[in-house]
């Protein structure tokens, strides 16, 4: 199969997507199946040093059901020969539609996506944690329209997560959709991946490269159909970086700047005033500069239109003349 450059066009219609989203530009490659027709729903196994392996059962007439395992070779990007693991007396339930938390975690941090299954109002939404699960960023909506359930996500060194998740696509059809989300929480217009006939497929996503001298790689895998007919489909998306170059500022990142100005802080915010551009935090010490006391500074409106009282939030303060500024802040949500 030729490779699909995907630029969604159809996103920019839809209600929750932002005329400033980013377009997310991809290789979507469907692979040969190193699996038998007939084969179970596969398992992805991260097996360490840059392996990805595939694991699946299949069921033979005359004999108990056996587990395989294909291994990716990224040289030849294409997946091994089969490997027999061994006989099992265990055949996997099928899949139910609306699974649970899916979690990631890459060098300290953590993304969780899940499926909020609302009659009026399904949604598929995203948290992330910057240090290892003891604070979670308050959690923000990732579908684009009519979600119905299996969220999976990546998370890359930088922070910039991938996420996938299945939406209502035609009468009789399910599409898998793929977002990026920059580490600030910036959304890219949504991808369509694939286009299944029944809704009953899981997607698997996971992280094959990161970003290095050359684009990021993600092995997405699903089946299509049912029993004896079911047939493991697996794809290779290489995604590029976003700029023109690969020292361009992947997914909208903070820039460096930004990232090195003033004082890191943490606290809660106990009062905000619309008119007066300022919030009023409680906050623990800041050697040198702060007590730890409350304290009332100025913001954006970007920042106020987000918060609340009672929110914690993680961001940096600078003294602006003779007024204390804070920016870049990120929300808290206790696990």
């Amino acid at each position: 199969m030729k490779p699909l450059a995907a630029i969604l066009a159809f996103g920019l219609a839809t209600l929750s997507l932002s005329a400033a989203s980013p377009l997310l530009t991809l290789d979507n490659v469907q692979l040969p199946s190193p699996a038998a027709v007939g084969a179970s729903a596969p398992q992805f196994v991260v097996a360490g040093g840059g392996r990805i392996l595939l694991s699946w059962i299949e069921s033979g007439a005359d004999s108990l059901p056996a587990l395989y395992a294909a291994q990716f070779d990224p040289k030849t990007v294409a997946w091994g020969k089969p490997t027999l693991i061994g006989p099992t007396s265990t055949i996997p339930a099928p899949a139910q539609i609306s699974t649970g938390p899916v979690t990631a975690s890459n060098d300290g941090r953590l993304a969780t996506v899940w499926f909020v299954a609302d009659k009026k109002d399904p949604r598929i939404l995203l948290s992330v944690s910057p240090d290892a699960g003891a604070h979670f960023l308050m959690p923000q909506r990732i579908e684009d329209t009519r979600p119905v359930g299996v969220p999976a996500v990546v998370l890359l060194s930088d922070g910039t997560v991938f996420a996938s998740w299945l939406e209502h696509y035609n009468k009789d059809e399910t599409g898998i959709w793929l977002r990026r989300i920059s580490p600030g929480g910036d959304l890219s217009v949504p991808v369509l991946l694939a286009t299944l006939p029944t809704d009953h497929a899981v997607p698997r996503l996971v992280l094959l490269k990161d970003y290095d001298a050359t684009a990021a790689q993600l092995l997405l895998t699903y089946t299509l159909g049912e029993a004896d007919s079911s047939q493991i489909v697996t794809r290779l998306l290489t995604i590029p970086f976003p700029g023109t170059t690969p020292t361009a500022n992947p997914c909208n990142c903070p820039t460096d700047d930004e990232a090195a100005r003033g004082y890191a802080l943490k606290g809660r915010i106990v009062a905000l005033s619309q008119q007066h551009g300022t919030l009023t935090v409680q906050h623990d010490e800041i050697p040198g500069v702060l007590k730890a006391t409350t304290t009332e500074f100025k913001t954006d409106p970007s920042v106020l239109k987000l918060a609340a009282t009672g929110n914690e939030v993680f961001a940096r303060i600078e003294l602006r003349g003779t007024e204390w500024w804070l920016f870049s802040a990120r929300l808290i949500a206790r696990p």
